[in-house]
């Protein structure tokens, strides 16, 4: 009987040394894992003139450039979501770099040329002592919390030509000067609260702004959309909380999930529009072709709207009360959905080409304004 004891007593004992093998022997495996990822996400491959960069692509000698700090350390971690999506971005602590940044377009490694073709995910992450960086055409991608929070960031330049990602220049409340050349597009929140941003072009290569791009933009005055056949997707918010008085539109308009150019109407609690009231001059360039509802609201502030050339029809404005005259460019009159309110037609001059006065005269409601040949 204690022969059998002790044989099951041995054999429980080697079943429990086999189960703690086994244990330690995966927390073995998983503690390596992680000293491995963390030691990946611990440094830069390689720096270069304060720069620091990881290789994106061995084959085709591309790099990017990074946030110097572990995206980890311990107690100091920092896990955000994009709005919106299942993606998380893993941050990095801030203030790395500081001063006027230059980015080349190009870096050596190893007796290679590296081409510089993004910035990573959080690289300029709470960089408050960072004054100005120059980004090169090379970078095609700027990522996810490029800039964010870099609250003294007053100027950014070179020929960007890069996708603007999530959050990208998030409350950069010092950015006075930005220059977008190339971007085929421009997320959620990139520019949010960048209240010094005075002016804005949107080049013709931009086929949409996400949902609160420019939200808070509380200086900006003057928004162009460069001319282009092409229109472009506007997100939700993406102008809300701005005071744009002078806008140019060159291309179409198209509205996700909001109605109104540039927030014409600012939404309340929590359906109520009530209007935004800013816009004092809007020019509609020659590619776009009808003004639909929404796309010219009747902002009671508007000194001077211009059609272009090819815009063959309209949405009346009604409650314009400041409005000093209108421009139309085309020879043939646009048709008119609406009709416009009296006060309108009978107190401000109409504008029209040489040789199209009569058309405008013989058309309704156009006939009704004080129309005159647009001078030389």
């Amino acid at each position: 009987m204690n022969t059998v004891c002790m044989i099951c007593s041995a054999s429980k004992i080697i079943r429990m040394s086999i189960s703690r093998y086994c244990e330690l022997r995966i927390w073995g495996i998983i503690l390596i894992s992680m000293f491995v990822s963390y030691n990946n996400m611990l440094a830069s491959d390689f720096e270069v003139g304060g720069i620091h960069y990881n290789i994106e692509s061995i084959e085709n000698y591309t790099c990017v450039v990074v946030n110097p700090k572990p995206v980890f350390e311990f107690g100091a971690s920092n896990i955000v979501r994009i709005d919106g999506s299942s993606e998380l971005v893993y941050l990095p602590p801030g203030g790395s770099y500081s001063g006027h940044i230059v980015i080349p377009s190009t870096v050596e490694f190893k007796g290679r040329k590296l081409s510089v073709v993004g910035i990573d995910d959080g690289a300029f992450y709470k960089c408050n002592g960072l004054f100005s960086v120059a980004i090169p055409s090379t970078v095609k991608r700027i990522g996810n919390y490029a800039f964010y929070l870099c609250e003294n960031l007053s100027v950014v330049s070179g020929d960007i030509k890069a996708s603007i990602e999530y959050a990208a220049f998030y409350g950069c409340k010092s950015l006075n000067s930005v220059t977008i050349k190339g971007a085929s597009y421009i997320s959620h929140k990139a520019f949010y609260g960048c209240e010094r941003l005075e002016e804005l072009t949107i080049p013709s290569t931009v086929s949409m702004i996400g949902a609160q791009a420019f939200r808070g933009c509380q200086n900006l005055s003057k928004v162009i959309f460069d001319n282009s056949p092409y229109g472009i997707i506007i997100g939700f918010g993406a102008f809300m909380d701005t005071f744009i008085k002078n806008l140019y539109v060159g291309r179409d308009l198209e509205y996700r999930n909001y109605p109104t150019i540039l927030d014409g109407y600012k939404r309340k609690e929590p359906y109520e529009k009530t209007p935004f009231l800013s816009l004092e001059h809007i020019v509609i360039g020659d590619y776009m072709t009808s003004i639909k509802n929404g796309d010219i609201l009747d902002v009671a502030d508007v000194k001077t709207i211009v059609f272009g050339e090819s815009v063959n029809q309209i949405t009346a404005l009604k409650n314009t009360e400041n409005l000093e005259y209108i421009i139309c460019k085309s020879h043939n009159p646009p048709s008119v959905k609406e009709n416009f309110s009296m006060y309108i037609i009978l107190n401000i001059p109409l504008y029209v080409p040489s040789g199209s006065v009569q058309l405008y005269k013989n058309a309704y409601p156009w006939k009704e304004f004080i129309i005159k040949e647009i001078s030389r």
